[in-house]
C-alpha cells in the first residue's frame, strides 16, 4: 500500500506538468487569433464614435475579414507616423490607409488589388488667371499643401 501511495505521489507532479503544457498550446492558439491593428483617424475610412468605439471604411472591412478567420481586434490609437512605425518594429501587425511606393513594398507587404485610388487636385481662384495646362503660368507661383501623404511628394517631385 505504501508503495502505491509513494508511485501516486511521484506521478501526481508529472501529470501537472503533462496537463499544463496540453493547457499552454490551446492559450496560445487564442492569442493568434488576437490582430493588433494601427488605427488613426482618417476621415471616412478610421473613425472613432461618440463613444470611442472605431467604426468606418476600414473597420466594416476588417469585420467582414473577422467573420471569415475568427480574427479578434486590439485596436491601438496612434497617429498615422506612429502606426508606421509600430508596424516596422512589429509593434502593431497591420493597419490601413496606407499608399505604396517601393520603398513602402521593401518594408512591407500591400495587397495585389488596391482598395482605392487618390489624386491630388491644384485649385486656384477663379480671377487668378492661371488655366488648365498652364504650365507657363506656374512659374514662381507659391503653393500651399499639407506634407503628410505620399501624393504631396510627388506634387513637389512633379514641380522640380
Amino acid at each position: 500500500m505504501r508503495k502505491a501511495a509513494l508511485k501516486i505521489l511521484y506521478l501526481l507532479p508529472l501529470i501537472l506538468m503533462l496537463l499544463l503544457g496540453l493547457a499552454a498550446p490551446a492559450a496560445a492558439k487564442e492569442d493568434s487569433n488576437l490582430v493588433r491593428v494601427g488605427w488613426f483617424v482618417f476621415t471616412g475610412y478610421q473613425q472613432y464614435d461618440e463613444n470611442g468605439r472605431p467604426y468606418g471604411y476600414n473597420y466594416e472591412y476588417l469585420e467582414k475579414i473577422a467573420s471569415i478567420t475568427g480574427w479578434k481586434y486590439e485596436f491601438i490609437d496612434a497617429t498615422r507616423e506612429e502606426c508606421t512605425a509600430m508596424l516596422k518594429h512589429g509593434e502593431i501587425d497591420i493597419m490601413g490607409c496606407m499608399l505604396s511606393s517601393p520603398e513602402r513594398r521593401e518594408l512591407f507587404d500591400f495587397p495585389q488589388i488596391d482598395c482605392g485610388s487618390t489624386s491630388t487636385s491644384l485649385f486656384t481662384r477663379s480671377d487668378s488667371g492661371i488655366g488648365v495646362y498652364d504650365f507657363a503660368a506656374f512659374q514662381g507661383l507659391t503653393v500651399g499643401c499639407c506634407m503628410d501623404t505620399k501624393n504631396d511628394e510627388d506634387f513637389l517631385a512633379f514641380a522640380q
